[in-house]
């Protein structure tokens, strides 16, 4: 377990990309006119706020932003993001549900990572994502389990030693999530999450080794470590 946390810590260290992963967690609406607001904190300083709200039968209507806090230093993480999404959900039994999301957003990142040397980056996408999810209610605990593929087109990418050529890809992510009522108030919830990002880029290897795609990798491609833990409010009479 020790040797467990050390990896995902690291991961997470190194994942320090322009491109910040949305925690992708799944609204738990199943029903009309019901609605749900969460907030969240991530490492690195990073708040994200998620709504959901379902105006008709079976219709999820999804936002949610991202920003990542100016603590000074030589680390940190200044972000802006911000998507829109639109879907459905269905119950599946008594304690199952399935929901499906598509959208887009966009962010836009400058970031200076101190712990690995004084490594600089900055840039702006654009991204289409489509998101699928299932979960399993329990008495006092709710687990879940999302699937999310962006594509993402990246544009000003830049490092210390100047411009990297615009380009798009493919960012894959599993989010596993949990949340549990906080003490007897059937409107708050306390949620954790953790799951992992990745790209379908790859770093240069000996035979193919050129500095633009090493700029590439290092901007965009690493893979990343997605953990958060907040707090999730979901009023118990339906919005008419």
């Amino acid at each position: 377990m020790k040797n467990t946390l050390l990896v995902l810590s690291f991961v997470s260290i190194t994942g320090c990309t322009v491109y910040v992963p949305m925690q992708s967690t799944m609204p738990l609406i199943e029903r009309q006119g019901q609605l749900e607001v969460a907030a969240s904190m991530h490492p690195a300083v990073l708040v994200e706020t998620v709504g959901a709200y379902s105006p008709l039968p079976h219709v999820l209507l999804t936002g949610a932003g991202k920003i990542g806090l100016n603590t000074g230093g030589d680390h940190y993480v200044r972000h802006r993001q911000a998507e829109l999404g639109m879907g459905g959900y269905w119950n599946i039994g008594e304690n199952w549900l399935l929901n499906a999301t598509a959208g887009g957003g966009y962010a836009m990142t400058n970031r200076q990572d101190g712990l690995l040397g004084g490594e600089y980056k900055r840039g702006r996408y654009s991204k289409a994502f489509g998101q699928i999810g299932t979960a399993c209610e329990l008495p006092f605990s709710t687990y879940s389990l999302t699937y999310r593929v962006d594509r993402v087109s990246f544009s000003g990418l830049a490092n210390r030693k100047g411009a990297i050529p615009n380009m798009g890809s493919y960012r894959h992510q599993l989010v596993v999530n949990n949340r549990r009522r906080l003490g007897q108030n059937e409107s708050w919830y306390l949620q954790s999450s953790i799951g992992l990002s990745s790209s379908n880029l790859e770093p240069s290897s000996s035979a193919n080794r050129t500095e633009t795609l090493d700029d590439q990798w290092f901007a965009a491609g690493i893979p990343a470590v997605i953990l958060g833990i907040g707090v999730v409010w979901q009023p118990q009479q339906p919005l008419r």
